[in-house]
């Protein structure tokens, strides 16, 4: 009867609500480990808690300044660690500008506590942490039905790219090949950076530390007649298929090396994923025989949401100018205010030339809702986004929005990925 009793009153206990937990910034000496059995239990790997704990542990553990503990937060109630959300630190690129980008990843609830919106909360506290921090947006690639409600929105489409061996350049790679390092540093940073620098959604490289999740890759690299680095190409088999992961150089010679690996590897075809559209080796792969598969999902995947509009405007002058002068609207004047849920801002144009202004009353004006962040990266043909979306645009706006938001295939490649 006692033992009844006893049982009886831990499973009615009541646990404490919601609103009592207590958030703070991520402290690597204070909550690694927690945080990191936390991350562990959550995304095992087919039930491997060691590996997982182990990925977390090498993304937290980074100082170069990818990982960003001091706008990740941790949620803590009943003494412990019941929620994470990290945030790795980036800049991406929209065509000439380069946007602070506050990359949700890692975000876990602890088993015990699930469906009392602890989650929730702390992904709050972290988008306001970001905003005082000076991010201009945030991206993350999540699951169906859940970050839509913070104000997410569908940053891009997922295309797979995928060349038969046949179809590939027989020859062998006609320099010899160097096995290289398995992460874009120094030269070969430089040389994907420069090779994707006007290429929107793609993430600027600095001299840092490896990024985590590219073991197992092969890489190799060449060289010009004079010995410098002249490019390099990552790959992965997988089965009969050689995947792409990252590759900087001449196209054909990047061709010939992947025809290469996948011939030693025994693979039948290379699969190209995430590829960004506008990068030379697609051009290439396109102008002959390959299968291309897109998938659109309206939730989940790929998302994105301003974090501050007018930040992001202010960076995007540059590219706003350059495709004003390449329009129409070379000639046009005037102010055009930007709406999201959340923030105003003003784009004073006088014949070309574009600055950022406190919001005042206009005629034109473009009340785009959370998808005024797919117009910012170009996710899709901007009159497909209005009118998907229910824009509300007023004055000149329906000359002004293709003009000065093309589509711009955005994508980031797998090496960037969190």
């Amino acid at each position: 009867m006692t033992n009844t009793s006893n049982a009886k009153r831990i499973t009615t206990a009541k646990k404490p609500p919601a609103e009592d937990l207590h958030l703070e910034p991520f402290d690597p000496k204070r909550h690694m480990d927690e945080v990191v059995d936390l991350g562990g239990h959550c995304f095992a790997d087919r039930g491997d808690f060691f590996t997982a704990r182990k990925r977390y542990r090498e993304r937290l553990g980074d100082t170069s300044g990818w990982f960003n503990p001091a706008v990740s937060r941790v949620g803590l109630l009943d003494g412990r660690i019941v929620s994470f959300v990290g945030i790795c630190d980036y800049l991406m690129r929209v065509g000439k500008a380069r946007l602070r980008t506050a990359g949700v990843g890692m975000v876990c609830t602890h088993g015990d506590y699930r469906k009392r919106g602890l989650v929730s909360r702390t992904m709050d506290a972290v988008l306001a942490a970001c905003a005082a921090d000076g991010f201009d947006v945030s991206v993350l690639f999540g699951i169906p039905n859940f970050y839509s409600r913070f104000g997410y929105t569908r940053a891009w489409s997922e295309t797979i790219w995928t060349v038969e061996l046949d179809e590939l350049p027989q020859e062998e790679p006609p320099v010899a090949l160097q096995k290289g390092p398995q992460h874009l540093l120094g030269d070969l940073a430089r040389l994907y950076d420069r090779e994707n620098n006007l290429l929107t959604g793609t993430a600027v490289h600095p001299a840092r530390k490896p990024l985590p999740g590219s073991h197992g890759f092969l890489s190799h690299t060449w060289a010009d007649s004079r010995g410098r680095l002249a490019g390099f190409v990552m790959s992965q088999p997988k089965g009969d298929t050689l995947n792409w992961i990252c590759s900087a150089g001449d196209v054909e010679q990047a061709l010939r090396v992947l025809a290469h690996e996948a011939r030693r590897s025994l693979c039948r075809r290379v699969r190209f994923e995430h590829l960004h559209h506008d990068h030379p080796l697609c051009l290439r792969i396109r102008q002959g025989n390959c299968r291309a598969e897109t998938v659109y999902a309206r939730d989940g995947r790929a998302m994105i949401r301003t974090v501050n509009l007018a930040s992001t405007l202010e960076k995007m002058v540059p590219e706003f100018e350059q495709r004003l002068a390449a329009s129409s609207f070379i000639s046009w004047s005037g102010d055009l205010l930007l709406a999201d849920p959340r923030e105003k801002a003003m784009l004073k144009i006088r014949k070309g030339r574009v600055s950022i202004a406190s919001p005042t009353k206009t005629p034109h004006a473009i009340r785009g809702g959370d998808a005024l962040a797919q117009l910012l990266i170009g996710t899709d043909e901007p009159t497909d986004v209005v009118q998907s979306h229910g824009m509300k645009l007023s004055g000149e706006t329906k000359g002004l929005v293709p003009a000065l938001f093309p589509e711009r295939h955005p994508t980031l490649n797998t090496l960037d990925r969190y």
